[in-house]
């Protein structure tokens, strides 16, 4: 039986930003010439923990690629005044630098307001979004809290399982998987990237 080709991994140079340069980690499954589609992840996590998810659209056909946001596996930039602009616009350019023009563009949890935002800027190149346990701008009472206990490898196992039941799994499935791949430093970073635009009457 044959094993499914690694992902091709490219550290792209996006234009820089105040000065300051801006690399963007992306990982490519599937062939170069076939329709793309972008997985953006959660909130504080890459997106190396969709190996699965991806090697399976590549095998139906797609071009799937996973732009690693600031700060998470290879990419970094200026952290400071993150928006959800700012990180479409590095998804946006990101896919150019690879020659991806037309877009689907799949977003997980918090990676699904990057999405949206994306398609906003430049809806002649997005082709659909797909939403993966969209996030809303106001979560539950202690889903918040339970999101900095998942990514806090210092806190108990027990607690951190616990959390990410809370927070991200269903029941009867392995929450293990999601111990590791977090980036709770850039947890403030983050945060305010998803206020901005804003959800209230004025905002954009």
């Amino acid at each position: 039986m044959n094993r499914p080709a690694a992902p091709r991994r490219r550290l792209l140079a996006l234009p820089a930003q105040d000065g300051a340069p801006v690399v963007i980690d992306m990982a490519i499954d599937g062939d170069d010439h076939a329709p793309a589609l972008v997985l953006l992840p959660s909130s504080l996590r890459d997106s190396l923990d969709c190996d699965d998810v991806a090697t399976a659209l590549a095998g139906h056909g797609w071009r799937v690629l996973r732009p690693q946001p600031r700060g998470m596996a290879g990419s970094h930039g200026p952290m400071a005044g993150l928006s959800l602009h700012r990180l479409a616009q590095d998804v946006l350019e990101a896919a150019d630098a690879v020659g991806a023009q037309r877009l689907v563009l799949a977003g997980h949890a918090f990676g699904h307001f990057v999405a949206r935002v994306a398609a906003q800027a430049q809806p002649q190149r997005v082709r659909g979004v797909a939403l993966l346990a969209a996030a809303a701008r106001e979560f539950p009472p202690g889903l918040a809290a339970a999101l900095d206990t998942a990514a806090d490898a210092l806190q108990p196992r027990a607690l951190r399982l616990q959390a990410l039941r809370q927070a991200f799994f269903a029941p009867g499935h392995a929450a293990d998987a999601w111990l590791q791949g977090w980036y709770p430093q850039w947890r403030a970073h983050y945060r305010a990237a998803g206020s901005q635009p804003p959800s209230r009457p004025g905002g954009r």
